[in-house]
C-alpha cells in the first residue's frame, strides 16, 4: 500500500508537487507559533523558501509518427498524452495464425473474433478465425494444455506465432506458469489477459499493440532522430540507448541472489531491443542484496548486445546512451 502511495506521488505535476511540499512546511519546520527547535538544536538553519532556478525549460512534446505516415500531436488537454484511437500500427510483423486457449471458461470464440478485428482494424492482417485453434482448459492442467496446443499447432501448415490465454480474475499463479512453460521451455510468444478486464474495443486496441510489440512489429516512433540516423546516410554513426535495472529479494536480507537486467536498441528509432539477464550474488559481508552490478557482469552483457547490434546493422554503435534505473 505505501509503495502505491509512492509511485502516485511521483506522478504529480510540477505544480502539484510544489503544493504538496508547501503543505507540509509547518510540519517539518514548524509555524511561527510553534517552531522547530530540534533542527537549530543540531545547528541546521533551513530557509522555508523552496529553491529557485533563474532558467528553466518545459519541453515541446514531440510528434508521435504511426502507421500509413500519419504524424500524432499530444492532446492539447492533456500533453504528453498521444491518442491511438482509429490509427494505424507503424510497422506491422505478417501474422500466418494465432492460437487460444481459455483458462476461464469464458466466450472464447467471441474474444478471438473481437481481438482479430481489432488487428485487422489497426493495419495487421486478418486471420481467418477458422485456423484459430481455440480450446478451453483447467487452470490446474495448465502445463499440459500449453503443450497440447504447442504440439497440435505446431502440425498446422501455418503454425500459432503466439497463443492468447484468457485468464480468471485470479489468475496470478496462473500466470507465473503459464510464462514458464511458453517462454522457457516451448519458446512462443505469449499474451495474457483476464477475462474480468476485457472491456470492448479499447481494451483490444491496448491488446494488439502489445503483441505487435512481442511479434517485432513497431507501433510508433517518434521524429526526427538526428542522431539515430544509419551511417550510410551520412550521419557520424548510430546510438544506441541501453537501460539497466536490478531486482532483489523480497527480503534483502537473504543470501538469495538479485537479477540484473539490460536492455538495448537495436534499430534506428530505437524501438527496437533486445535483452538479456544475469544472476547477481549477494554481497560477501553477509548484509543482503547486492545493489551493485559488477564490471564482468555488466561487461558481458553489454558485449553481446554490441554483437547483436553489429549483426543487425552492420557497424558498432557510434556512441551508447546509459539509463541505470535506482
Amino acid at each position: 500500500m505505501l509503495t502505491n502511495e509512492m509511485l502516485k506521488f511521483s506522478t504529480l505535476t510540477p505544480d502539484a508537487y510544489v503544493s504538496r511540499v508547501a503543505s507540509c512546511k509547518d510540519d517539518i519546520f514548524g509555524s511561527n507559533r510553534t517552531p522547530n527547535e530540534v533542527l537549530p538544536g543540531f545547528g541546521i538553519r533551513v530557509s522555508r523558501d523552496m529553491a529557485s532556478t533563474s532558467t528553466a525549460y518545459i519541453l515541446a512534446s514531440p510528434a508521435v509518427k504511426v502507421g500509413r505516415g500519419e504524424s500524432i500531436p499530444d492532446d492539447p488537454n492533456n500533453p504528453g498524452a498521444w491518442n491511438f484511437r482509429n490509427r494505424k500500427v507503424a510497422d506491422k510483423i505478417p501474422l500466418r495464425n494465432f492460437a487460444v486457449v481459455d483458462f476461464a471458461n469464458g466466450d472464447a470464440e467471441r474474444f478471438a473474433g473481437e481481438f482479430a478485428n481489432m488487428m485487422t482494424n489497426m493495419g495487421i492482417n486478418a486471420v481467418p478465425l477458422a485456423n484459430v485453434l481455440i480450446t478451453k482448459a483447467n487452470p490446474v492442467d495448465a502445463e499440459t494444455a500449453l503443450k497440447d496446443m504447442f504440439v497440435k499447432g505446431s502440425s498446422k501448415p501455418n503454425p500459432p506465432q503466439f497463443i492468447l490465454c484468457i485468464l480468471p480474475d485470479d489468475g496470478v499463479p496462473l500466470y507465473a506458469t503459464i510464462k514458464r512453460v511458453c517462454d522457457v521451455e516451448l519458446e512462443i510468444i505469449t499474451q495474457c489477459v483476464v477475462v474480468g478486464k476485457i472491456r470492448g474495443p479499447q481494451y483490444w486496441g491496448n491488446v494488439v499493440l502489445k503483441v505487435n510489440t512481442k511479434l517485432g512489429g513497431i507501433n510508433h516512433y517518434v521524429e526526427p532522430l538526428e542522431n539515430f540516423v544509419p551511417v550510410n546516410a551520412g550521419a557520424d554513426g548510430v546510438t544506441m540507448i541501453v537501460g539497466v535495472d536490478a531486482t532483489h529479494p523480497n527480503d534483502r536480507r537473504s543470501a538469495k541472489p538479485s537479477i540484473a537486467s539490460v536492455v538495448a536498441s537495436m534499430d534506428t528509432k530505437a524501438t527496437r531491443y533486445t535483452t538479456n539477464i544475469s544472476l547477481v550474488p549477494a554481497r560477501r559481508d553477509g548484509r543482503g542484496a547486492n545493489d551493485i552490478i559488477s564490471k564482468e557482469i555488466m561487461q558481458e552483457m553489454i558485449e553481446s548486445h554490441l554483437t547483436a547490434f553489429e549483426e543487425q546493422n552492420g557497424v558498432f554503435p557510434a556512441r551508447i546512451v546509459v539509463y541505470r534505473d535506482g
